[in-house]
């Protein structure tokens, strides 16, 4: 009987490890693979200036172009110094034209950036999107941002698990629905865009092995958000040292 036992869990595993093998070699993607041992996603260096997370970024603008010094008129003859105030004059409103076309085009990018889909997206945007990581954050940290208003919490995790307790006024975002449903990824695209991109969000899940929010910091990071951060202790850190309930 043991003998049988044991014949048949060696032929699940065997199975389970052909379809894995099969999955990785011919179905998924780079980031779909399954990992045959678990190795902790990658995120950037600490951030120990407090201005990362107080201070707005500027808003996209082009920058001025300098423009160059007036050349001296001083002993030249009255034609010669009408024709140098002329060029002076054509060197500007080309400078100027030059800048509305820059801000017309920079215009135009964005707006069709926005409006690709992650499949027509090409390799060199995902590319661009995964040279870009994630600020890691500590409990400590996470304590002195709950304080600040222009810090958003995004948890990650599923439904059931963030109504059991959350950060207090964190959004949700359950990343697995998000990536499967279609009329669900539409409802948190619009509270997604309708956060401010320019001040710190922080996404967060249970911790410890927990990929979601790996997941949800590659989203707000493909989106556009410029300062995303995520607290690698999760929920199940927090709520134990602050004597919560999970």
């Amino acid at each position: 009987m043991k003998s049988t036992t044991l014949s048949e869990v060696l032929v699940v595993v065997a199975v389970a490890a052909g379809l894995a093998i099969v999955h990785n070699l011919y179905f998924a993607k780079e980031k779909s693979k399954i990992d045959w041992v678990y190795a902790p996603r990658p995120v950037g260096s600490v951030v120990t200036d407090t201005s990362f997370f107080t201070t707005s970024l500027p808003p996209d603008t082009v920058k001025d172009i300098q423009q160059p010094t007036t050349t001296a008129t001083t002993g030249i003859s009255p034609d010669s110094a009408a024709r140098l105030a002329k060029l002076e004059f054509l060197k500007k409103d080309s400078l100027k034209a030059a800048k509305v076309r820059i801000a017309d085009s920079l215009a135009k990018l964005r707006a069709s950036t926005l409006s690709i889909q992650p499949s027509q997206q090409t390799s060199s945007t995902r590319e661009d999107s995964t040279i870009k990581l994630p600020v890691p954050i500590d409990y400590n940290r996470v304590v002195s941002l709950l304080k600040m208003p222009n810090v958003t919490f995004i948890d990650a995790r599923k439904t059931e698990e963030h109504n059991k307790g959350h950060f207090p006024g964190s959004k949700h975002v359950d990343i697995q629905a998000f990536q499967g449903d279609p009329a669900y990824r539409g409802q948190c695209m619009q509270l997604l865009y309708s956060l401010p991109k320019d001040q710190p969000v922080v996404a967060y899940c249970g911790g410890g092995n927990c990929e979601l929010s790996h997941e949800l910091c590659d989203e707000l990071i493909r989106i556009g958000f410029k300062k995303v951060c995520i607290y690698l202790g999760g929920w199940n850190e927090y709520s134990e040292k602050q004597g919560l309930k999970k």
